[in-house]
């Protein structure tokens, strides 16, 4: 049984999710014509679930089958409808048992709006959430009504487009997950990291795209790889320790690498180093020297090598210390396929 919400509380975070959430508007005016109109959810009482949604699905490890259960969830939630009305205490059954599309259409309206909040993910990195994205899809090809689905789905996104148009700009790149993640960042820690992502998704781009990605892996759990480094606050901190003595030869191997990377201003050491535990665990296809050769003109490759990044003893490995060494083929070996 859901419970609806009163006038005021709509007003309220319609004002507050249309400030805040460059997709609200476009989803709730799809919302507003397609479901509302119909005696279902409001705008703001669907991007309430969605916001919900997203607090719970980090908990679970495989997020993609969660969704599953999330749908199944929200079908039993939309069953029927109950409201607090003035002078009552508790709430009033409005609408009980309702129809199958009725429940539906509700449920798919949060749905579609997880897909777009996900689809947020940077375009120039492979999207972490893409198992999800793909069982929700699976989902959809079960859906009894497809009329009503396939409705919904052009609503929300002829919406966005013209979303896209009356402001002159897309929806924010972001990690809408993130916030909700077992590892909350402090604001310096995420600097950092906001730093620092160009510059990893400029490594992980090159290897996936130019060494390949072993049978052990594929794009997805590589991406998870490279974005739960990403997240540890001790890596982070370790990636701005960087050495102006380590030349780097990027910019006059690839000119059309970004400037954060051709500057040198990071632990590149560091990265080198992970890179080479990747080799060691079979995560990528290339050997040392040929992995070397995608990204420098000169001879870097015994920072890919075992011998350098485990010897902590006398500053040859860039990573700070056994600890984080461990972390980093925990890591790897958390996302390696199960045979």
């Amino acid at each position: 049984m859901y419970k609806r919400l009163d006038e005021e509380e709509l007003e309220k975070l319609d004002y507050e999710y249309s400030h805040n959430y460059w997709l609200y508007n476009p989803i709730s005016s799809a919302v507003e014509e397609h479901e509302s109109c119909k005696g279902g959810l409001r705008g703001a009482e669907v991007w309430k679930e969605v916001l919900e949604l997203e607090k719970r699905l980090p908990q679970h490890e495989r997020m993609d089958r969660w969704i599953s259960k999330e749908y199944t969830n929200l079908l039993n939630k939309m069953d029927g409808f109950c409201e607090s009305r003035d002078g009552y205490k508790g709430y009033v059954i409005l609408k009980k048992n309702r129809s199958g599309c009725e429940k539906e259409r509700s449920a798919w309206c949060i749905l579609l709006a997880i897909l777009q909040r996900l689809g947020q993910y940077w375009d120039h990195m492979v999207n972490p959430y893409q198992p999800i994205i793909n069982r929700v899809w699976r989902i959809a090809n079960e859906c009894e009504n497809k009329d009503m689905l396939l409705e919904l789905i052009d609503a929300f996104y002829i919406e966005e487009d013209e979303e896209e148009k009356y402001k002159g700009e897309t929806a924010p790149e972001e990690d809408v997950l993130a916030p909700y993640r077992q590892i909350h960042l402090v604001p310096e820690i995420k600097e950092i990291r906001d730093r620092m992502i160009p510059i990893l998704s400029y490594f992980a781009t090159t290897l996936e795209l130019e060494a390949g990605i072993s049978t052990d892996f594929d794009a997805q759990s590589f991406a998870l790889i490279w974005n739960d480094l990403s997240f540890n606050e001790d890596i982070l901190q370790q990636l701005e320790v960087f050495s102006s003595s380590m030349k780097n030869t990027i910019p006059n191997h690839d000119p059309e690498a970004s400037d954060e990377v051709k500057e040198g201003r990071y632990n590149l050491k560091m990265i080198l180093n992970i890179i080479g535990v990747m080799i060691k665990k079979g995560v990528i296809k290339t050997n040392i020297r040929q992995t070397c050769q995608l990204f420098f003109d000169d001879t870097k490759d015994e920072h890919f090598k075992e011998s350098r990044y485990s010897d902590f003893s006398n500053g040859s490995s860039g990573l700070k210390d056994e600890k984080m060494l461990q972390f980093v083929e925990a890591t790897i070996e958390k996302h390696r396929k199960i045979k």
